[in-house]
């Protein structure tokens, strides 16, 4: 059906014209539409406009986009406003609404906000988006938006991001907002872990041979243990003297008596082994601490082998 409007009903017949779409959404759309009306009329400008464009993105059509550009400017929403009347100036199969769009278009071209973003130095990768819009082609350029606050975010590689929330306000204003010098992110590399040195390395060994020394020192003195027990049963075998009555105890107590001498030899020489390796592992030890954490008396332990066995000399200051 065609409506034929005239003169200065044109605009009246634009307003009072609604989609008609047999897509599946048509109903819904349509009551959309049907409630933006009702809604504007009674001054909710803000729900009018949300109604109009969930009526458009519920069956897509000319009328209800440019309900949504009235309603927008309406509102206050100049530059959304004028893109749809941009939009519908060259799409618009309705030729008195599309040249209505295209008159309201250039009306509002002097009353636009707009929003210059420029940089202080160019960063190679830099991507500036307005309101999550990735609008590094505009950089220089002042763009129509509308009022109010908008987040500029600025990223590249290697760079620090950067971010700035502006508010815009007033008809025909420009708001100029300068991406500043990026700064490099600096990638801070954890310490190396201490390389071990010769301290390290002397108390590892320390440790060793101490714990080795009282480890030989403890089986020495089992031996040695071992090597009573045989003394005390070869005095038993002559009742409890070392002249036996008989010749065959004799060589009983003799035998036993020889094999506490062996045993008493190996346990006198582990211990005495023992302790000097317990003697050295400490020393090493103690001279592998920093020298802050030394113990403050200072010992040197000096093992000599002599005819008799083997000694040790101590010599220091406490």
């Amino acid at each position: 059906m065609h409506r034929r409007c005239a003169g200065f009903v044109i605009v009246g017949c634009l307003l009072a014209t609604t989609p008609v779409s047999a897509q599946p959404g048509a109903a819904a759309a349509q009551e959309a539409f049907e409630r933006a009306q009702q809604l504007r009329k009674e001054g909710k400008l803000a729900e009018a406009c949300a109604a109009f464009a969930e009526s458009d993105r519920l069956d897509p059509q000319f009328g209800a986009k440019y309900q949504l550009a009235l309603c927008q400017e309406d509102l206050g929403r100049l530059a959304s406003a004028q893109q749809l009347y941009r939009w519908l100036a060259i799409n618009d199969t309705s030729a008195p609404r599309k040249a209505e769009a295209d008159r309201r278009a250039a009306a509002l071209e002097p009353r636009l906000s707009r929003l210059l973003i420029r940089y202080a130095e160019p960063v190679p990768g830099l991507r500036v988006t307005r309101d999550g819009t990735d609008v590094t082609v505009a950089v220089g350029t002042a763009e129509p938006v509308d009022p109010g606050d908008h987040e500029i975010v600025a990223t590249a590689p290697g760079v620090s991001r950067w971010r700035m929330v502006v508010t815009v306000r007033g008809e025909g204003t420009t708001v100029t907002v300068t991406v500043p010098a990026l700064q490099p992110i600096v990638v801070k590399k954890p310490p190396p872990p201490p390389a071990e040195d010769g301290r390290a390395r002397r108390r590892t060994i320390g440790l060793s041979v101490g714990g080795g020394g009282i480890a030989i020192a403890g089986a020495g003195l089992v031996v040695g243990a071992l090597s009573y027990r045989k003394w005390e049963a070869a005095r038993a075998v002559c009742g409890g003297d070392t002249e036996c009555d008989s010749d065959e105890d004799r060589r009983r107590a003799d035998s036993l008596a020889s094999s506490a001498r062996l045993r008493g030899n190996i346990a006198t020489a582990l211990v005495g082994a023992g302790v000097v390796a317990a003697v050295v592992g400490g020393y090493l030890f103690v001279t592998g601490l920093p020298q802050e954490d030394r113990p403050a008396p200072v010992v040197q332990f000096t093992p000599e082998l002599t005819p008799g066995g083997i000694s040790v000399s101590a010599m220091g200051h406490f």
